[in-house]
């Protein structure tokens, strides 16, 4: 196992780095749904988490390395409306491995609705769809007492009306914590990969890679957990987001997300985040001002959980996020393995 693992790691981390090197030159092509917030959890906490240590099968599309033996026979399902009249569905499901780690699937749909079709002479040709498509599959493995390795590979597509386009990627990331689980530290480098277009004579493109860092503090002594997370710290992403004229500590806001966690029993938890960058954006567009904010509860029972959270955009629209999470092994009969 430890030699598949050797040959895995340095599989990934070849491809990966032959990948951000042919394609570092090339502008960066669409699936970006791929980074939106995976779970009603990390939506609350500001839209991304490399850190956070929960229950839900979900956190794979946040960091392989979030998958762990606790999530073992679950199954989520979540929905988010965004704007625009986009649709963002998903489903995950985790199954241990006992001392050999934990694998899980994941699939993502994000629907942009109808359109109406017309020729070049205004002609009505039939009503098409716009849909974003993501299959991934993940591992994790315990490497030691305190750390977790895992990875991903992601098969992408999209289509619009008779185009479409494919893509392949991949993530490796690492999550460090302590005994008590009270702190833990992510890293992870994200969706490291091409898209190809069939219908267009063009090269492969790179997909929108990401480079994060997370790290999630519960105090001692107070049923408070504090989340903070690095994101777009791939230097030419960074400057293509931050605009020319805006200050240093403005752009460097616009790469953190802030998370505050209410922990008053073990049960249920209720979150409040801020994401400075959305905030600036919609504050350029006369937004509300919450804009950036997001809020967002949860209750972990026996047989599933489940959350609601929301965002803040402008006073027109506010985004709604749920998670149902399903505890299949807690229907299974107790005496099943005596």
């Amino acid at each position: 196992m430890k030699r598949f693992l050797r040959i895995g790691l340095s599989f990934l981390l070849v491809y990966q780095f032959a990948v951000s090197t042919l394609f570092a030159q090339l502008t960066d092509l669409g699936l970006d749904f791929m980074s939106l917030p995976a779970t009603t959890r990390s939506l609350a906490l500001g839209g991304a988490t490399a850190s956070l240590q929960a229950s839900n099968p979900s956190q794979l599309f946040e960091s392989p390395a979030l998958l762990e033996q606790s999530q073992s026979m679950h199954l989520d399902f979540s929905y988010n409306n965004l704007m625009g009249d986009r649709h963002l569905s998903s489903i995950a499901y985790a199954q241990s491995l006992l001392k050999h780690g934990t694998w899980g699937v994941g699939l993502r749909m994000l629907n942009y609705g109808s359109f109406e079709g017309r020729d070049y002479l205004g002609a009505k040709t039939g009503d098409f769809s716009v849909n974003d498509i993501l299959l991934q599959g993940s591992y994790s493995h315990v490497l030691s007492a305190n750390l977790r390795l895992g990875m991903s590979v992601k098969f992408c597509f999209s289509n619009l009306a008779e185009y479409k386009r494919y893509g392949l990627a991949s993530d490796i990331a690492l999550n460090a914590y302590s005994d008590n689980q009270y702190t833990s530290f992510g890293l992870s480098l994200m969706n490291v990969g091409s898209v190809f277009t069939p219908h267009l004579s063009t090269p492969a493109k790179a997909m929108p890679w990401d480079i994060r860092l997370g790290l999630s503090q519960r105090l001692s002594h107070a049923p408070i957990r504090i989340h903070l997370t690095a994101y777009h710290l791939r230097p030419r992403l960074a400057r293509e987001l931050s605009p020319e004229k805006m200050g240093s500590v403005a752009k460097i806001l616009r790469h953190l997300m802030f998370g505050f966690e209410f922990l008053p029993r073990e049960n249920f938890w209720i979150a409040l985040g801020f994401n400075p960058r959305v905030y600036q954006d919609f504050s350029q567009l006369k937004g509300t001002k919450f804009s950036g904010f997001s809020l967002g509860l949860g209750l972990n029972q026996d047989y599933y959980d489940l959350g609601l959270s929301l965002r803040a955009y402008d006073p027109s629209f506010w985004s709604v996020m749920t998670t149902l999470s399903i505890h299949i092994d807690a229907f299974r009969p107790k005496n099943v393995f005596k």
